[in-house]
């Protein structure tokens, strides 16, 4: 079509796309003349003839507008030998026609919705299994139509339908009685609702994606539409325009709400544009019930989450809420058999009820107390710590001891209901302490056990919200302190160790002989002195010359002025000291109440340098592995789309596992250089040996094609050796011939046509003197590195891709790298690979050396006749001589070859 062979539609002043691909379908646009379509049918049968490739005859199909006649429609498909095709049809699921979809078109997917449900119906799920498999399967059945067509309402409502009477169950083939409609259970979780997706605000979701993509994306659609309804860069709705841009239009408004431009980049609200944005735009804003935080907490069983969410919205059929479906069932409490079944009976006043919860480990309240357990207080969480002991209390009903004046002592001779009163007031109290010390650790429990309730929490708030004025938490904190953790301070002058453990080249000092001066002016002696070695988080260690032993001080301290003094350099920046050296990253410590504690446990972090956490922390990482090796890009789409949790997406060390089993060859970047002329640019190869011999006991082949005129020659050889012999052949041959020089001979890099030609020293690079431009220094990488190689041939899918390999150098007159393969014990050429440069220079600088083994060549010995001279013999003492490899090493034969300009051999 480029080249008018083929002539395209277009509609109007709009250019139409020439093709689309997807997998293995072609999508051709095309007119309809007989003329055009002949062409079209030739050039599809040569591709067959050249490719080798086959066209289905019986799915390939062609389409026609409306307005084409029946006769016209036989000429078209005698022309083109194929079937006219009819709207609609079916294409990956999803129904084509013209138009808006009708409900026939839907069937297909009614019918794949019931085929899932009468499996599930065959078993026995509870409301939370069922409640997982409408959120993970049902709604997402219709995704794929919804994205590009909007379905008919009363399929809508049939999905919904079937979704809801599938979570509130049946019974004899009739649904039961759904407690709450489906608007209220498709809210969020937050709100109080299920959070189940409701299809119409998907549809209105993935249309304002369309909205989105209309005006800011670069893709063939997005240029189309613009071309076609955007002229003026205006969006307006008119008669004649499709579904899908009416669809556009009426999100519009919706739309530029939330659009903004900063910087003149468009973005949505504070962000770019994701469906899980766009989907909050269409919902409605609902407060945040206190509730929902402790009854969907990922601490309560999943099936107890579900009960729960019923308890608070009345959804369990007691009598009164029977009545909301006109039932009227009088019943007498099962347990008790005294009062009417109602919620509060059930779960606060009934003390049968009250037994049975007490021996039952997995009660409300336990599960709801297991939130206090699990996170215990800190200075870093006290306000998490207070908003879950006020969501526990809340549920217990015992939330009015932290914000009421507790009540006077009653006379002896009050009435029995202000003694009840009080009673219940001193029980509850009692309860609310039990709960805030068993959240506490064991140091808080002993400074709070006197205290009562309420003066205990607003301790904590003026202890825990500003700064500490008592000097009582620093001495829990200091005599609570982990001993692998060390001090960096820059007021002394020594590294101190209290342990010595790791303290080596020991030397034990004398009484007085170093005594140090602490803060409260009294002296300390030092026991011992040597050198310290650190094992830090980041794998390197680390050692502290001169470090002295005080058994006296219960801190472990790094003198930074003597890392300044040992090479390292430090950099204090966002509450952290970092440690580095030749700007190789070693250690951070973080500031703790005032000082720069270093963790020898704690994980790897660094401010200065974005590294990446371990991957046992990095997430990004942990759905690489989880989903089969993906990439970064898919993971961001499936965030994105709210298949995964939200989480920052953070980079990570080179996958070893994807290299190993991903590698793939990189492309050829650029324009091959061409021949204008014959013998300017000649292609050689070299084949074999072959498994089957030719006739002659040929094993190889060596061809020679010219690259204007695609001319070749074919000659068979024995011997690989014999390449050179049949080039000069073919030389003399076609430069007699034609009259003409061979300007250049371009092989695939065998190693049997290069030349090894020395070069002298030169006040600039021989590259410049002989191209007359710089060199290239890009492609240069650190000699002796890890590399990991694609192999040529795999054993098969589930086998490694690559090897890893040692880098030796660049090989000449060949654009690759040479490479040294420890198991094979051989040396090769290849294109590409991927360098672990990072991972070397971090060996090189921990002090891990990189063993490479010598290989020696064998040399030539001249042997000179000269008459022995009479020598004492001395005995010397046996030698063991080191083993030595006793294989012959031969040079390759090409090295024996040179080629003169006169075309001789010497």
């Amino acid at each position: 079509m480029d080249c008018n062979n083929i002539k395209r539609f277009n509609m109007g002043s709009v250019k139409m796309p020439s093709h689309l691909i997807y997998a293995d379908d072609l999508m051709i646009f095309t007119k309809g003349d007989i003329l055009n379509l002949l062409k079209l049918n030739n050039i599809l049968k040569v591709y067959m003839q050249a490719s080798g490739q086959q066209i289905n005859l019986s799915k390939r199909r062609f389409y026609t507008p409306k307005s084409t006649s029946t006769d016209q429609q036989a000429r078209m498909a005698r022309a083109l030998s194929m079937n006219c095709g009819s709207l609609p049809f079916t294409y990956l699921g999803a129904t084509l026609r013209r138009g808006i979809l009708k409900k026939e078109d839907c069937n297909g997917l009614l019918s794949h919705v019931y085929k899932h449900l009468s499996s599930w119906y065959s078993r026995t799920l509870n409301q939370m299994g069922r409640l997982i498999l409408i959120k993970r399967v049902l709604s997402s059945i219709p995704l794929h139509l919804i994205v590009v067509q909007s379905l008919p309402r009363s399929i809508i409502s049939t999905l919904h339908s079937l979704m809801a009477n599938f979570l509130w169950g049946h019974m004899d083939g009739r649904a039961k009685y759904h407690w709450r409609n489906w608007n209220f259970t498709c809210q969020n979780k937050n709100a109080g609702g299920l959070g189940i997706r409701d299809l119409l605000h998907m549809e209105t979701t993935y249309s304002l994606k369309l909205w989105w993509k209309a005006q800011h994306d670069q893709g063939l659609w997005a240029k189309l539409v613009r071309a076609k309804y955007m002229k003026n860069g205006n969006i307006k709705e008119r008669l004649p325009d499709s579904p899908t841009w009416k669809r556009i239009c009426r999100v519009h408004s919706l739309g530029t709400t939330h659009m903004h431009w900063t910087n003149g980049q468009a973005l949505w609200d504070n962000g770019q544009f994701s469906l899980k944005l766009a989907f909050n735009a269409t919902e409605e804003k609902l407060p945040v019930l206190l509730s929902t935080k402790f009854i969907w907490h990922k601490a309560q069983i999943p099936k107890l989450r579900f009960f729960q969410w019923k308890i608070f919205n009345n959804c369990l059929p007691f009598p009164n809420n029977l009545r909301r479906f006109n039932l009227t069932l009088p019943s007498r409490y099962s347990f008790c058999l005294n009062n009417e079944e109602s919620l509060d009976h059930c779960l606060v006043n009934c003390t049968e009820s009250k037994k049975m919860a007490s021996n039952n480990t997995y009660s409300h309240s336990i599960n709801l107390r297991y939130i206090l357990k699990s996170q215990k207080l800190s200075r870093e969480n006290f306000l998490d710590w207070e908003k879950n002991l006020r969501i526990v209390l809340d549920c217990e009903r015992k939330l009015y001891i932290l914000e009421i004046d507790p009540p006077k002592t009653p006379a002896a001779n009050a009435r029995a209901s202000e003694l009840t009163s009080f009673k219940k007031y001193e029980d509850d109290a009692r309860d609310v302490k039990c709960i805030i010390m068993a959240s506490m650790t064991a140091e808080l429990q002993r400074l709070h056990a006197d205290m009562e309730v309420r003066p205990m929490v607003q301790r904590l708030r003026d202890l825990y919200q500003g700064q500490p004025q008592n000097s009582d938490i620093y001495v829990i904190e200091v005599n609570m302190s982990n001993f692998t953790s060390w001090v960096m301070v820059t007021g002394c002058g020594y590294h101190i160790c209290t342990s010595m453990q790791n303290l080596h080249e020991v030397r034990h000092l004398t009484e007085g002989e170093v005594q140090l001066k602490v803060g409260n002016g009294a002296l300390v002696n030092a026991l011992a002195v040597g050198t310290y070695v650190l094992s830090l988080p980041s794998g390197f260690l680390l050692h502290l010359k001169n470090c002295l032993f005080v058994h006296a001080i219960n801190r472990n301290i790094i003198s930074v002025s003597c890392l300044d003094k040992a090479g390292f350099s430090i950099n204090v920046k966002d509450k952290c000291l970092s440690v580095f050296r030749n700007d190789i990253y070693y250690a951070t410590a973080k500031m703790t109440n005032g000082l720069y504690i270093l963790d020898l446990d704690a994980t790897v972090y660094n401010v200065d340098v974005k590294r990446s956490k371990p991957n046992s922390l990095n997430l990004t990482y942990l759905w690489h592995c989880r989903l089969g090796h993906i990439n970064e890009k898919r993971i961001s789409k499936l965030r994105h789309s709210g298949v995964l949790d939200s989480f920052d997406l953070e980079s990570y060390d080179v996958c070893q596992s994807c290299l190993l089993g991903k590698m793939t060859k990189a492309p050829f970047t650029g324009h091959g250089e061409r021949a204008s002329d014959v013998l300017g640019l000649i292609h050689s190869d070299v084949c074999g040996p072959i498994n089957t011999e030719a006739r002659g006991r040929f094993s190889y082949f060596v061809t020679f094609t010219d690259d204007l005129s695609r001319y070749g020659y074919v000659y068979l050889m024995k011997h690989k050796s014999e390449c050179f012999d049949k080039f000069k052949e073919f030389r003399n041959e076609v430069e007699k011939q034609l009259g003409k020089s061979i300007k250049t001979l371009r092989s695939d890099r065998g190693a049997h046509t290069l030349n090894r030609v020395p070069s002298k020293a030169v006040e600039s690079t021989p590259y410049e003197l002989w191209r007359g431009t710089k060199p290239n220094l890009s492609y240069l990488r650190i000699w002796g590195c890890d590399v990991y190689v694609r192999r040529l041939m795999t054993s098969g899918k589930l086998y490694s891709k690559s090897d890893r390999c040692k880098f030796l150098g660049y090989p000449k007159e060949t654009k690759g790298y040479e490479f040294y393969h420890s198991t094979d014990n051989k040396i090769f050429v290849a294109r590409n690979g991927t360098f672990l440069e990072k991972e070397f220079l971090s060996a090189i600088s921990s002090g891990r050396e990189v063993d490479l083994e010598e290989i020696r060549e064998p040399q030539e010995e001249i042997s000179i006749a000269v008459e022995p001279e009479r020598q004492d013999l001395v005995s010397r003492p046996a030698q063991v001589l080191p083993r030595r490899s006793d294989r012959m090493r031969n040079p390759p034969v090409r090295y024996g070859f040179l080629v003169s300009n006169e075309g001789d051999e010497r």
